[in-house]
Formats: structure tokens, C-alpha cells, sequence
């Protein structure tokens, strides 16, 4: 089994909790540079998959990131570190929200890895459902950068680090619940 993918991806996750203790012995700089190093090596294993799927939108992310990090190394301020999450938001809403312009909806995109043909009312449900994802990604990327700007280092880590993800999980579980009730109710038909 190869550990890469799933450390990077736990950094990820458990990124406020690693600001959090990092700060107490590491400049905010230095932890920028980390997370460049750690995103750069992310979009290079997926990069291809990425572009391909979205025409390219994979480099504005990268040079968003590539902005935010060097912010952060010349401010060499904690609040930049701490607004990652809300541009992280504002990142995935972007790549959602362009899916609902240029379809398949990135709920269709991903109901599709399961099943190649879906009904036109599945398709219309899940659009309607990555514009729930786009409610969410908003709403969540506002409280981040609230606690960000506004809250102390504790509440920071404790929402972005937990209950933003808490959040996730419970909007991830509700809609499977109701999709497969939809599914149920469309196979009675």
C-alpha cells in the first residue's frame, strides 16, 4: 500500500490543528512554504485528471495557491495561514459552480463513477444537489474567514478543524439518505 496519497491527504484535514501547534515554534512563513511543498505535490500527482475534467481550471488554482503562499511569506503573518480554509472554500465553490455552467454538474460527475446512465430526473436532482454543495461551500467559507480574522487561534482550530468537517459529514450522510430514497422511489416507478 502507498502512504503518500493518505498522508497528504490527512495533512489536509488536520491542517488547523498543525497551524495551531506549528505557530507556538515556527514562523507563519515557513508553514506557507509547507503548504506550497504539500500542494504542489498534490496537484502534480493529480494534475492531469484535474485539467482534463475541468478545461484547465486546474492552473488558476494553482496560481491562487501559488499567490496565497507568497502573501503569507511576505507578510510572514498568522491570520493568512488561517484564512487557507476560507480560500480553500472559495476554491471548491469555484470548481462547483462552474460545473453547473459547464455540465455535467460535479454531482453527476461523481454519480456517474457508480452509474453511466442516469434518468433526466437524476440528472436534474443533482444539480439541484451541487447547488446545495455551492450553499454549503459559501456559508462555511464565510464562517472560516470570520474565525480567521475575528476569532482567537483556539476557536479558529476548533471550527475549521472539527466542526466544518462535522458539517460536511452531515450534509455528505443527509443527502445519501435522500438520494437513496429518490433512487428507491424512482425505481418503483
Amino acid at each position: 500500500m502507498r502512504w503518500g496519497p493518505a498522508i497528504r491527504a490527512l495533512l489536509f484535514v488536520v491542517y488547523p490543528l498543525v497551524v495551531y501547534v506549528a505557530l507556538e515554534y515556527v514562523e507563519a512563513k515557513y508553514l506557507g512554504v509547507a503548504l506550497f511543498v504539500l500542494l504542489g505535490l498534490r496537484y502534480r500527482k493529480n494534475a492531469g485528471r484535474f485539467a482534463a475534467a475541468f478545461d484547465g481550471v486546474g492552473w488558476i488554482v494553482l496560481v491562487l495557491t501559488a499567490s496565497f503562499v507568497a502573501a503569507v511569506w511576505w507578510s510572514n503573518d498568522e491570520w493568512l495561514l488561517r484564512l487557507y480554509p476560507a480560500l480553500l472554500n472559495l476554491i471548491v465553490l469555484g470548481v462547483f459552480a462552474y460545473t453547473l455552467w459547464h455540465p455535467p454538474s460535479m454531482i453527476e460527475r461523481f454519480a456517474r463513477l457508480e452509474e453511466s446512465v442516469l434518468s433526466a430526473d437524476a440528472i436534474r436532482y443533482t444539480r439541484r444537489l451541487t447547488l446545495v454543495w455551492c450553499v454549503f461551500f459559501v456559508c462555511n467559507g464565510l464562517v472560516a474567514t470570520y474565525t480567521a480574522l475575528f476569532a482567537t487561534r483556539e476557536v479558529w482550530t476548533l471550527y475549521n478543524g472539527f466542526i466544518a468537517y462535522g458539517l460536511m459529514g452531515a450534509l455528505f450522510f443527509g443527502e445519501w439518505l435522500v438520494r437513496r430514497h429518490f433512487l428507491s422511489q424512482e425505481a418503483a416507478r
